[in-house]
């Protein structure tokens, strides 16, 4: 197993990755993982509503290079932030070719909170 990286580095080599995001991941503290991890969401979003294949597999790429190394915070922040916004931002259609973009390691875990809140609103 690699060794895992801390919030505040992984939020660091995203910015490094991604420029863009400087701005709205530095507006926040270093304790508020979700927020960021919220923010890099929305980014994501906007890639695949403008159609930027380029931008967006560098999200993805990003993630799938960091999955193995996330501490149980991220991991957790991933799928309740991140993939959640993806599951419910609107997306309709689109959202079978963005996870055909995605590496494997990110559409298990994608796959795996989509089936868990499937489960959860079923069973309401």
């Amino acid at each position: 197993m690699m060794n895992q990286i801390n919030e505040e580095e992984f939020f660091k080599l995203l910015v490094n990755k991604i420029p863009a995001l400087r701005e709205n991941i530095n507006d926040w503290e270093y304790d508020e993982s979700f927020f960021k991890m919220e923010r890099f969401a929305d980014y994501t979003k906007e890639q695949i509503k403008s159609e930027n294949i380029m931008e967006l597999r560098k999200c993805f790429d990003f993630l799938e290079s960091k999955i193995d190394t996330l501490n149980s915070l991220l991991i957790n922040a991933l799928n309740v932030s991140y993939c959640e916004s993806l599951l419910l931002g609107g997306l309709g259609d689109k959202i079978e070719q963005v996870i055909a973009l995605m590496g494997p390691k990110l559409i298990a875990i994608y796959k795996d909170y989509e089936k868990y809140y499937n489960e959860l609103r079923k069973n309401k």
